[in-house]
């Protein structure tokens, strides 16, 4: 069974897109973004892109330009088509 609770990283990335998108506070965000970083850090690539995306903007977490870096960098090593481009504008602001 797929689900948040047995640490699927589909289900944390479904479950924190959703969460940050109905988030109304800063505290409602930073439970979104938990959840999209443990699924980024099991290598779950549109979390990956997702946290790095706001790791760049500095969108609701502290910017951090080297680790928006390696998160990019991992999905572009895992194929993942849309971090190509998210790379190149994230070397542009190192």
């Amino acid at each position: 069974m797929w689900s948040v609770n047995n640490g699927c990283k589909f289900a944390q990335f479904e479950q924190g897109a959703i969460l940050f998108n109905k988030a109304t506070n800063q505290a409602e965000r930073d439970e979104a973004y938990a959840l999209i970083k443990k699924a980024a850090d099991q290598n779950e690539v549109r979390a990956m892109l997702y946290y790095a995306v706001a790791l760049a903007k500095g969108e609701s977490i502290p910017q951090d330009l080297k680790l928006a870096e390696k998160y990019l960098q991992r999905c572009v090593e895992l194929g993942f088509e849309p971090a190509v481009e998210a790379m190149k504008e994230t070397i542009k602001k190192i």
